[in-house]
């Protein structure tokens, strides 16, 4: 089954009947959705209360729920506790993955990462051979930083010269801020339903980030949200510097597309998961058999 993403803008009532989330306003529905059809609630208002119920079934159907602070941007994620019956086997073997695996992993990661801008350039008629250049000059590791050198060229090049990348700027950085996020969010539950622990990344080791994981295995992931934010700005200006529910539902759009994945075509859901089992098997048994989602 296709699972869909929700977005709550309007404040109300939240709760559960009959397995479904529903939504209410002055004790009328105002929508329904069967939450074995859900992957992610964003929820984007203050103004909205819950049940203990609804939060509970959330957590029994996998369901991820994304919270967003007063700029609108994801500031909070609720994941299921229990991603699959061999978690503790898995966990515990994630723990003990060997250097040299992480490493190759990485390898792959950010290989695919580079591959993917390339990709967003070229789908939009920029130049794209400084980005195929360095692809042969990532290592095991990539201990010699090509992520950071391509980035360095990339989004000036898709966005112009003048565009940085600075998380704290409003236009298109809060749109990338909100895609990244909401594309987290999908990766964080994908992990989890893997089985693996979200908080032990593969290179992300910030002990304060209970998501390393996640962020490791999004970076092949970004330029997709890129290529969404590159076709928002034909539709909505790049001086539009707050993030109007309609660019967002733009942009919550990518939930719901279909991706590559192992030379074929799956809604996005679906290829997370396989994703995420490829990054569990390659952690638990050692192998090197990893294929990131593309455009």
């Amino acid at each position: 089954m296709v699972k869909r993403s929700i977005a709550i803008s309007s404040g109300g009532f939240l709760c559960v009947k009959n397995r479904q989330l529903v939504h209410e306003r002055d004790n009328k529905p105002v929508n329904t959705a069967p939450l074995e059809d859900l992957a992610i609630i964003v929820v984007d208002t203050p103004e909205v209360c819950w049940t203990s119920a609804l939060l509970s079934e959330c957590a029994e159907h996998g369901i991820a729920i994304v919270f967003c602070g007063a700029k609108h941007l994801p500031s909070g994620i609720l994941i299921p506790s229990v991603g699959n019956h061999l978690m503790a086997y898995t966990q515990r073997r994630q723990l003990e993955a060997k250097l040299p695996t992480k490493k190759r992993i990485w390898q792959t990661i950010i290989t695919a990462k580079v591959q993917a801008q390339a990709n967003v350039l070229r789908k939009n008629q920029r130049d794209d051979s400084h980005l195929k250049r360095l692809l042969p000059k990532i290592k095991s590791g990539d201990t010699t930083n090509v992520e950071g050198v391509a980035a360095a060229r990339y989004f000036p090049a898709l966005f112009g010269d003048c565009f940085i990348r600075d998380p704290d700027l409003e236009g298109v950085n809060s749109r990338l801020n909100y895609g990244y996020a909401v594309m987290r969010a999908a990766v964080v539950r994908a992990v989890v339903l893997s089985g693996l622990n979200p908080s032990v990344g593969i290179w992300h080791h910030n002990r304060f980030n209970p998501f390393a994981l996640a962020d490791d295995l999004i970076e092949p992931l970004r330029p997709i949200i890129d290529q969404s934010v590159v076709e928002s700005l034909s539709e909505f200006s790049a001086r539009e510097s707050d993030l109007t529910p309609p660019i967002k539902r733009h942009l919550l759009k990518i939930l719901a597309a279909e991706v590559g994945w192992d030379g074929a075509r799956f809604p996005l859901d679906t290829a997370l998961q396989r994703y995420c089992a490829q990054v569990r098997d390659a952690l638990v048994d050692g192998g090197t058999d990893v294929q990131c989602p593309t455009l």
